[in-house]
């Protein structure tokens, strides 16, 4: 069990945590998937950061709920770069890694652009996302997108390559408008825990106003802590406050959120199945 209360509805969806970060902060992963399965969760979603972490990850893999790993290089990975060319090794020991993995990667990430922690220079951190778009349309995946304090570079980036199977825009932290737009590019919108926060209009605006089949919930356990448990660290079994507070800010009930979201991760993922 979670330190805090959980909030676990049948057929709810992380659509976004961190398995090895969970393990980092000394969180009991096998008991908190096991209370997921118990507790009727349809599917969990498992991001890798790293180029070769994903053989690591899918050792946690459990049979009775969904869970899906993605593999992918975080926008850190620049940080102590001097020139493109740095980052050819780094895509090849992931494609190593996927193709070495028993257990296939559902998505490519997670990638991106952040502004926030200036990671290296934008042009390198341009170029590791471009680089996994390529990847993700080779291997015919979907793309899971940071974005931090980044929303034109991103939208730059992912309109001049077009995904063949679009993605998910994780912890969405903009605007409305630029929920259209990612939308309008065939990518979901995940909200996180941070849309539960007083200090988060426009993240909020943004859950109510995109369309209903653009919409995702996650946690990005162990971080971002929806607000009712803010002070412990993140689980999936929180995932409920997430899609309590998109149903209420769309004056929704929570089980409608439930069926929607569900269709919309299928929609993404069409190899599970119901």
């Amino acid at each position: 069990m979670p330190d805090g209360k959980p909030f676990i509805q049948k057929g709810m969806i992380d659509s976004h945590y961190h398995l090895s970060g969970m393990l980092d902060k000394e969180l009991n992963l096998e008991i908190e998937l096991r209370f997921c399965s118990d507790a009727g969760m349809f599917a969990l979603l498992d991001v890798g950061l790293e180029p070769d972490d994903l053989s690591r990850r899918v050792t946690y893999k459990r049979n009775d709920i969904h869970m899906l790993f993605s593999a992918g290089i975080y926008p850190g990975a620049v940080k102590e770069m001097k020139k493109e060319s740095e980052i050819d090794p780094l895509i090849q020991r992931l494609e190593k890694e996927i193709a070495g993995c028993e257990v296939k990667p559902s998505a490519i990430g997670e990638c991106g652009i952040d502004h926030f922690h200036k990671y290296g220079t934008p042009q390198l951190q341009r170029a590791l996302l471009e680089q996994q778009i390529e990847l993700a349309n080779r291997l015919n995946l979907p793309l899971i997108v940071h974005n931090r304090n980044a929303d034109q570079d991103v939208l730059e980036v992912l309109e001049s390559r077009p995904l063949n199977r679009g993605g998910i825009i994780h912890c969405f932290s903009s605007g409305k408008k630029e929920a259209f737009r990612f939308a309008d590019l065939g990518f979901k919108i995940s909200f996180a825990g941070n849309v539960t926060y007083n200090n988060s209009p426009d993240i909020q605006e943004a859950a109510m106003k995109v369309p209903a089949t653009a919409i995702l919930a996650e946690t990005d356990s162990p971080y971002l802590t929806p607000q009712p448990v803010r002070k412990y660290f993140n689980v999936p079994s929180y995932v409920g406050y997430v899609y309590e507070k998109i149903a209420i800010l769309r004056n929704h009930h929570t089980a409608d959120m439930v069926r929607q979201i569900k269709k919309n991760f299928i929609q993404l993922f069409p190899e599970l199945t119901d």
